[in-house]
């Protein structure tokens, strides 16, 4: 898994955002591994951070992630008080994306495989 980082337009985010910030964030995304087949083809994963700039107070940080795999893109993008609060919450709703998507693969995985046993058996399928 590449885990690229882009900080936008701002200098002073800059400086906030340091190679702990970018670590934790890595080791937070390690654990995505587990809703994505297992190919040897690398998974890209893009982490944009950055300031909301209509926004003076409160929510201001930004924080978006584009997850590409097998030709497949997630992407996840939530704001917070602080940077790391905006990671947690991007992070947890890509997770959500990933385990739905997944989800999704196998259940229908699972119904073509009824069908075909149940047209093996003779009863035709629906």
């Amino acid at each position: 898994m590449k885990v690229h980082f882009k900080i936008e337009h701002i200098p002073e985010v800059e400086d906030i955002v340091t190679l702990d910030v970018q670590s934790a964030t890595e080791r937070k995304l390690l654990g995505f591994k587990k809703y994505l087949a297992k190919t040897n083809e690398v998974t890209q994963v893009y982490v944009e951070l950055g300031k909301e700039y209509a926004a003076q107070t409160g929510k201001i940080w930004r924080a978006e992630i584009n997850l590409d795999s097998l030709g497949k893109r997630h992407h996840a993008k939530a704001i917070g008080d602080s940077i790391q609060n905006a990671i947690d919450s991007v992070v947890h709703d890509l997770e959500a994306e990933l385990r739905k998507s997944k989800t999704k693969e196998q259940n229908m995985f699972r119904r073509g495989g009824a069908a075909i046993k149940s047209f093996m058996q003779g009863g035709g399928g629906k």
